[in-house]
């Protein structure tokens, strides 16, 4: 990591700094957070250009002022496992059955087919604004397909919210919405698992991950019992 940058030693502590830094290991920071999700994720990003400033008068003032800019270049590997392909294969298979999982079968396919196990290059920008990070049309990208993060990080509470827009051909195949703490966030699809009324809750797409698919193929599968 390369840093420059000014300290002033008056009341409110003002600072401003910029540099760069390369391969630093995202999924190490995440796996702090407690959650075990994140130990399926190899995440590095590095900046060859960032800049921050604020006032380091207290840790309130610290992140509340915190404003800054950062060009992000990054890599992802998402570990999938044999049992959660021939789940997934076997959801696909209820959609005849249980047309209400259709989206949440295609977006668990979709991950699987498309990153699970596959090199995956990150491009996009980081602005933060008063202690909220924010980023539009971040890029998730492999030779197979692409995905886009729209999403802002408040550090105050570590709450995040956004949406993941996954493409298919250049068109917009399913839109997934990221809401929730860092430690535990969840990633929502529209679609019902049983025969409940139109207020159901939109599906976590990480617990059924965390879970286990085959958990959820083995209730799909008592339904009609």
């Amino acid at each position: 990591m390369q840093l420059k940058g000014n300290l002033f030693l008056t009341n409110d502590k003002p600072y401003n700094f910029s540099g760069e830094f390369n391969n630093i290991s995202v999924n190490r920071i995440f796996q702090q957070t407690g959650s075990e999700i994140w130990d399926r994720f190899n995440i590095k990003i590095s900046s060859n250009e960032f800049n921050i400033k604020g006032s380091a008068r207290n840790k309130k003032d610290a992140l509340n002022s915190l404003k800054g800019t950062a060009n992000i270049n990054g890599s992802l590997y998402f570990q999938s496992t044999n049992e959660e392909r021939f789940g997934a294969a076997l959801l696909s298979l209820l959609v005849e059955k249980v047309p209400s999982i259709s989206s949440i079968s295609n977006s668990i396919n979709y991950i699987i087919v498309n990153y699970g196990d596959i090199p995956t290059s990150l491009k996009g920008k980081f602005t933060i604004d008063n202690g909220l990070i924010k980023t539009e049309k971040f890029s998730i990208e492999n030779e197979h397909n692409k995905s886009e993060m729209n999403a802002s990080l408040n550090l105050a509470n570590n709450k995040i919210d956004g949406n993941i827009i996954f493409y298919k051909d250049e068109e917009i195949f399913i839109e997934s919405f990221i809401d929730g703490s860092l430690q535990n966030p969840e990633i929502l699809v529209d679609g019902k698992i049983f025969n409940k009324n139109s207020n159901e809750k939109k599906n976590d797409i990480r617990k059924i991950f965390q879970d286990g698919i085959n958990s959820l193929v083995d209730e799909l599968l008592k339904i009609d019992d």
